[in-house]
C-alpha cells in the first residue's frame, strides 16, 4: 500500500497542474524558413518598432503563435497588417507578411490570467493605435475614445457609454481566456450587474 506522503507527491502537483493552467504567457516566434524551421527570434513583449530586427524579418517565413497577435506595417502600432487570430495552444503558419512588419503586439497583457481590461482606440479586430489596460477596480480617462475592449483572465466589467460611469452599459466577461467586444465607451467598473 503507498504511504500518506507518496499520494500527496502525485495528487498535490496534479491538482496544481489542473488548476494552474488557466492561462499562459503570450508568445511569438518568428522562423526563416517555412513550417516554423530555421533560425528564429522570439517575442514576449509589444515592440512598437522593429528596425533592429530588419534584416532578420526581411527573410522570415513562418510564425508560431501562442496568444493572440497584431501585425502592423508601421511603427507605433498602426496601420494594421493582420492577425493570428487567438490561439491557446502554440500554432504555426507560414506568411509572407512578416517582411512587411514594423511593429507588433499582443492582445491585453502578457499573461493571460491577469484580470485585466485591455481599452483600444480602435476596433478590435486592428488592434491598432493606442491601448490602455487597467487591472483594478475602474477605469476611465482613457485620452481617446475607446472603441473596443478585451477581457482576461476571469474578470467581467461593466462598461459605460460616458466618461463618468453613466448611460448605457454592455457586460464583458472572461471566462479564463481573452473575450473582446466592439464598443464605444468611456468608462468601465470591475464586474457586472
Amino acid at each position: 500500500m503507498p504511504s500518506s506522503k507518496n499520494i500527496c507527491k502525485v495528487i498535490l502537483p496534479t491538482i496544481l497542474l489542473l488548476t494552474g493552467c488557466a492561462g499562459f504567457i503570450q508568445e511569438l516566434t518568428l522562423y526563416h524558413g517555412l513550417d516554423c524551421t530555421g533560425a528564429s527570434v522570439t517575442f514576449q513583449t509589444k515592440e512598437q518598432n522593429l528596425a533592429n530586427w530588419d534584416l532578420f524579418l526581411s527573410d522570415a517565413q513562418s510564425f508560431q503563435a501562442l496568444g493572440w497577435w497584431w501585425f502592423f506595417t508601421g511603427t507605433g502600432f498602426a496601420p494594421y497588417l493582420t492577425n493570428s487570430g487567438y490561439r491557446s495552444t502554440p500554432y504555426c503558419a507560414n506568411s509572407s507578411y512578416i517582411y512587411a512588419s514594423q511593429s507588433l503586439r499582443f492582445a491585453g497583457p502578457l499573461e493571460t490570467a491577469t484580470p485585466a481590461l485591455a481599452v483600444y482606440e480602435s476596433w478590435y479586430s486592428s488592434g491598432a493605435g493606442r491601448e490602455v489596460i487597467f487591472t483594478t477596480g475602474a477605469a476611465n480617462n482613457f485620452g481617446f475614445i475607446a472603441r473596443s475592449a478585451i477581457a482576461s483572465g476571469t474578470s467581467s466589467w461593466t462598461l459605460y457609454y460616458n466618461e463618468n460611469f453613466t448611460g448605457n452599459t454592455t457586460c464583458l466577461s472572461s471566462g479564463g481566456e481573452l473575450v473582446i467586444t466592439s464598443a464605444t465607451f468611456g468608462s468601465a467598473i470591475m464586474g457586472c450587474n
